[in-house]
């Protein structure tokens, strides 16, 4: 719907970005571009689960930063 017929309507304007919001859910682009996105992070965790070094220096890391919040026991 147009704004004048929104306001003919009594109805409030949405907002642009709820306009845009809405009309982005129903896009097959935007379904295409989301599971694209999906699929890079599965990569990027199998990547990580794979690769023990790196999950070792991640696991170290975040023991450190925990340590230091007392957010660890």
């Amino acid at each position: 719907m147009q704004r004048a017929e929104f306001r003919a309507a009594g109805r409030p304007v949405p907002s642009a970005a709820r306009v845009m919001a809405e009309a982005r859910r129903d896009e097959t682009t935007y379904a295409a571009f989301r599971e694209v996105g999906r699929v890079i992070r599965a990569v990027q965790l199998l990547g990580y689960l794979s690769d023990a070094p790196l999950s070792r220096r991640v696991t170290a890391a975040t023991n450190a930063v925990e340590s230091f919040n007392r957010f660890s026991q």
